[in-house]
């Protein structure tokens, strides 16, 4: 929870703590929360606005930036322009006229949405590394068509050749092809 704040604080943990035992780390300023997210990893992130040294928009975006649920609670007065901006970057901007019900339904929304996150991340990676073996692989035809002359059919044919004859992944022999090279 970030806030200039203590008030708060106070006020929002308990709305916090009538959901669920929510263990409550607080923030003063953006900077304090900017250097937590880079430390801690939470499931939701409450920005109070204002805060001491900023409004705390950019808190909440960089807040958005993590696997965390993010609720920006605001007087009536925030643009509706920048609540709609800071929607479409996944931030829940939660009015305080609202009131406490909808408070509750704000942390549920975004705790759904943390669950979600985390469970797509095993998913990204597993892309990622699949990208990360084609680009090896690609590397390595480059290098047979530059150094042994070798049409990008023929470099792909001796990759896949090479990779079934040993049965072994065509990127473990990219790799080989690489470390050969000296890349």
């Amino acid at each position: 929870m970030v806030s200039g704040s203590s008030k708060g604080i106070d006020y929002f943990s308990q709305l916090l703590r009538e959901q669920a035992p929510f263990e409550v780390s607080t923030a003063c300023d953006g900077t304090r929360a900017a250097e937590a997210l880079e430390t801690e990893e939470y499931s939701l992130v409450v920005v109070i606005t204002p805060l001491a040294d900023c409004f705390g928009i950019q808190a909440a975006l960089k807040a958005a930036q993590t696997n965390a649920g993010v609720i920006l609670v605001a007087s009536a007065q925030l643009s509706p322009h920048t609540a709609l901006q800071l929607g479409e970057e996944g931030v829940f901007v939660f009015y305080l006229e609202m009131g406490r019900r909808m408070f509750g339904s704000a942390v549920s929304l975004m705790l759904a949405l943390h669950r979600r996150l985390i469970r797509e991340i095993p998913k990204s990676q597993k892309l990622q590394q699949k990208i990360q073996d084609i680009r090896q692989v690609d590397r390595a035809k480059c290098l047979l068509i530059q150094y042994w002359g070798l049409t990008e059919e023929d470099a792909h044919r001796y990759i896949e050749k090479k990779a079934m004859d040993r049965r072994v992944p065509r990127v473990q022999v990219a790799k080989e092809i690489l470390d050969s090279f000296a890349v």
